[in-house]
Formats: structure tokens, C-alpha cells, sequence
């Protein structure tokens, strides 16, 4: 695995823990400014990106996997 690659896993590992994080603190939440809606759709926007970014398989440029 080249060390590329090891950086965008783990970079997107970590997203994906910080946006379960922010999805879980939105709900923990007791009131306040009434944001947590804004926060939870951030949250599952880091989570999908997140996600689709480790799953997605890897094309390079001659177009085999």
C-alpha cells in the first residue's frame, strides 16, 4: 500500500469518527441555540463523504482498478 494511500485511509478514517461524534453530541445535546439539526446534517455529510471515499474503488489513470 503506498503511503498515499495509507494517508487517505486514515485521514478518512478519522473524518468518519469525527462526524459520528458530532452526529452523537448533536442528539446528546440538551437545547441551547436549537443547532442541532445543522450539526447533524454536517455530521452525515462528513459521514457519507467519508464512507463513499473508503469504500470507492481506486481507478487509475489507465483505467484498471
Amino acid at each position: 500500500m503506498s503511503s498515499y494511500r495509507k494517508f487517505e485511509v486514515g485521514f478518512h478514517s478519522f473524518m468518519l469518527i469525527f462526524a459520528i461524534g458530532l452526529i452523537a453530541s448533536a442528539l446528546i445535546s440538551e437545547g441551547g441555540l436549537a443547532r442541532e439539526p445543522l450539526y447533524i446534517v454536517l455530521g452525515v455529510g462528513f459521514g457519507l463523504t467519508s464512507t463513499i471515499k473508503l469504500w470507492k474503488p481506486k481507478i487509475d489513470r489507465n483505467g484498471s482498478k
